[in-house]
């Protein structure tokens, strides 16, 4: 179970590599842009402030591909190496980096490939001593297709910075908080297997159940006497995943003597070498603490941040050349000086990052020399006496003379690196957040309040045919629901009426379109949308679509159906077996009393006309009689008893047992020599019905082809007219039961014939085309 979760977590590390990445490519492309004048967004839906912390690294991070050239690194790698992205990637790593670090890079990439496992080594690079982690990714085949380094300078260890005076207590608040907040939003971990029994728990996932991990270890649920309804639901979801090795998403109302608490857990399936779902994986999240912590945290930073705003501030005044005039306590505590050393230090030398330097003095040289505004509010880090780097958002003003000569600058300055870092975890927990979304089979729809999607999945998109273009500002109905005169006043009604849901949650089913027409039954839950305000603003939707299942009930209804027919046949096929069969003797009787009558007796042309009227008679009887065997057929079990026959004594017989019309001639080609085993009885069913419907389909006569031929362990035996022929429409249709498109039938022949030829493992088929024949074929074993 630990090589599993190993690999559980070198998944999740490699997310949030690939995470870094992006963040750290869109760092260098606008690393010689302005920050943004807009305010930071506030935390929403911050992911657990623990896993923000460890996202939100420093590490220059390098990644090479097997022939040590440069796939991509981040914008501490580029500063370190003094080179840009655009001209890194592509490149060998020989071509940035010095010849002697190369080569010893190269033999740490040898020796974690060799060793299938990360290493982790220190080296001396211009007087730092740096860490080196190096990391091999792999494919699903196990082939290295990418390197990742990690390097730490490690030269000085950072120290806590002195707190401010007066905002001692209130710091430290803030970070018991922020430690609480880490420690109460840690995911519950469980893993267990087909009988319930926990293979895995971790500390919190333990702690919220009461328990420590080893309690739990090697024991089931109800050996634990953990509360009967709540696991009842788990268990039963995760019967779900043992049979289809689908991961279920869902929501866990737990209720101990702590208090109510609402959990989301994901159950994913934990799959064996041979492919069988093992045990599975259940993370659960607190969303009820993660709500409350948010709050807190959004609460304390706002009262923070104006109790910066109005006092505790970086003060500082520098004159026309960038020297220092004057700066307040609080700059002094800031930057690490003496208050009576820091008059006359150059600004811009001592407390400017490199980095940053340049791009900030060519800002205040333009603009104490009156070609620019001062910038109301801008963003520019400040570097320390102890070399740590501080983001600052600054304010300044112009200072001037009495004759208006610009004498200095004034500037105030806030400290926002935990705001900023506070923002790029909230970054990466949205985007992480809406990779889930994305990811999930499932249907994310939501809508605005006059019906317009603001929002659809990727497996949404999919599942309806649309481009995300197609359907974002569209309406919902026209588009996803099909438009009709109500369907407007329908979906404005359903909002009105979704806040007086019960716990505010919706659940219908609809009947939707794709793009292509086709018609999606789709099961719903609405809830509804609300801004910070809590205004109702929209709709959220999650759906599955039941198309499939709705088409299976369906079909159990109609075999219902069928079964309830085939009771009434039997019943019927006994009830008038016998009648018909007195009728047929009667008439043979009455037929040949005629006979032996002689001439003088019968009264001249009346007994012609009773020999035609017995024809006659014998002929309904005959197809009444056929009516009743096709329902016997269908209904009633068949048990073939299979002996071996010659394919052509088959076909003859069964000709030499029907009436064929004069004006329709007969045509067999058939091997002497072929021979099958089938049930002879049943078999000839199935071709006098195919060719009693051939002898139809011709009314004005024709050509009936009956052949036979061997293939590929199979017989092929046809039966072919050159009749009316068969609408396209109705082709689908012909061997379900109870379907004819006569003026008389039952439509249970070729359901006959279907079904004995199945029961014989074959198949049967037809081709045809409207005015020149059917061709229907019957593929049996040989």
């Amino acid at each position: 179970m630990s090589d599993k979760l190993n690999k559980l977590l070198t998944l999740t590390y490699n997310s949030r590599l690939c995470s870094r990445k992006r963040a750290s490519m869109h760092e260098l492309e606008n690393e010689n842009q302005m920050q943004s004048d807009e305010p930071a967004t506030p935390v929403s839906e911050s992911e657990p402030a623990a896993y923000a912390l460890l996202s939100a690294l420093f590490d220059s991070i390098l990644v090479i591909n097997e022939r040590d050239v440069i796939l991509t690194l981040n914008q501490a790698a580029a500063l370190w190496l003094g080179t840009t992205f655009s001209e890194a990637v592509g490149a060998p790593v020989g071509s940035v980096i010095s010849s002697e670090l190369t080569k010893q890079i190269t033999a740490w990439r040898q020796e974690a490939v060799a060793s299938k496992t990360p290493i982790r080594t220190e080296a001396v690079i211009d007087s730092k001593r740096k860490v080196f982690s190096i990391y091999p990714v792999r494919e699903k085949l196990g082939r290295v297709t990418r390197i990742v380094i990690a390097i730490r300078d490690v030269t000085d260890e950072q120290r806590m910075r002195e707190e401010y005076e007066l905002l001692a207590g209130k710091v430290a608040q803030q970070a018991r908080t922020l430690e609480g907040f880490l420690s109460a939003s840690a995911d519950l971990i469980y893993v267990f297997d087909r009988d319930s029994r926990y293979i895995y728990v971790n500390r919190p996932g333990a702690r919220a159940l009461g328990f420590k991990p080893h309690e739990m270890v090697g024991k089931t649920w109800t050996e634990l006497g953990l509360p009967l309804q709540p696991m009842k639901r788990m268990i039963a979801l995760g019967d779900i995943v043992f049979a289809t090795g689908r991961r279920v998403t869902d929501e866990l109302h737990w209720i101990d003597p702590a208090g109510e608490k609402d959990f989301e857990f994901v159950l994913t399936p934990i799959y064996n070498e041979e492919g069988i779902v093992e045990a599975l994986i259940s993370t659960a999240r607190d969303v009820t603490e993660r709500k409350r912590i948010e709050e807190t945290v959004r609460r304390e930073r706002d009262q923070a941040q104006q109790y910066l705003d109005t006092a505790e501030v970086l003060m500082v005044v520098l004159d026309t050349v960038g020297r220092i005039t004057r700066l307040n306590r609080k700059g002094c505590e800031l930057l690490g000086v003496q208050q009576e050393q820091a008059p006359g230090k150059d600004w811009f030398n001592e407390f400017v990052p490199d980095r940053a330097r340049e791009k900030t003095l060519d800002g205040f040289e333009r603009i104490t020399a009156g070609e620019i505004e001062p910038f109301r509010r801008y963003e520019s880090p400040v570097q320390t006496a102890r070399g740590e780097e501080r983001d600052m958002e600054w304010h300044n003003a112009l200072l001037k003379d009495a004759a208006g000569t610009i004498v200095g600058m004034l500037s105030s300055g806030t400290d926002v690196t935990e705001r900023n870092r506070i923002e790029a975890a909230l970054e990466q927990s949205e985007r992480k957040y809406r990779e889930l979304i994305q990811g999930v089979n499932s249907i994310i729809l939501q809508t605005d309040l006059e019906g317009n999607i603001t929002f659809l999945n990727k497996y949404g998109q999919q599942l309806f045919g649309y481009a995300e273009a197609e359907l974002i500002g569209h309406k919902l109905v026209g588009t996803l629901l099909r438009a009709t005169e109500s369907t407007e006043s329908q979906f404005a009604s359903f909002t009105r009426n979704l806040l007086d849901a019960a716990d505010s949650y919706t659940q219908m089913v609809s009947e939707n379109v794709t793009k292509d027409g086709r018609h999606l039954w789709i099961e719903w839950m609405f809830t509804p949308l609300f801004d910070n305000q809590s205004t109702f603003v929209g709709v959220l939707g999650a759906g599955i679509d039941i198309s499939a299942r709705l088409e299976a009930e369906r079909a159990l209804k109609n075999v219902e159906r069928l079964a309830a027919i085939g009771e009434t046949a039997t019943m019927v096929g006994h009830d008038l077996r016998n009648p018909l069969q007195a009728i047929r003797f009667a008439i043979d009787l009455q037929k040949k009393r005629g006979v032996l009558t002689s001439p003088d007796q019968r009264g001249g042309a009346d007994w012609d006309n009773v020999d035609r009227l017995y024809d006659l008679i014998d002929e309904q009887v005959r197809y009444m009689d056929k009516i009743v065997a096709d329902l016997q057929a269908y209904a009633q079990p068949l048990n073939p008893e299979q002996t071996q026959i010659r394919a052509v004594d088959l076909i003859t017989s069964t000709l030499s047992s029907m009436k064929v019309p004069r004006k329709v001639h007969v045509k067999t080609d058939i091997p002497d020599d072929l021979s099958l085993y089938l049930d002879r009885r049943l078999m000839q069913r199935v071709f006098t019905n195919l060719i009693l419907n051939a002898i139809q389909a011709m009314p004005e006569g024709g050509q009936l082809t009956i052949s036979a031929a061997a293939s590929d362990g199979t017989v092929l035996m046809t039966v072919e007219d050159t009749g009316v022929g068969i609408r396209e429409d109705i082709k689908d249709k012909l061997f379900s039961p109870l379907f004819t498109n006569k003026a008389k039938g039952t439509g249970l022949g070729l359901a006959v014939c279907k079904r004995i030829v199945e029961l014989h493992d074959g198949t049967i088929t037809v081709e045809s085309e409207e005015g020149r024949g059917a061709r229907f074929v019957v593929n049996l074993p040989s």
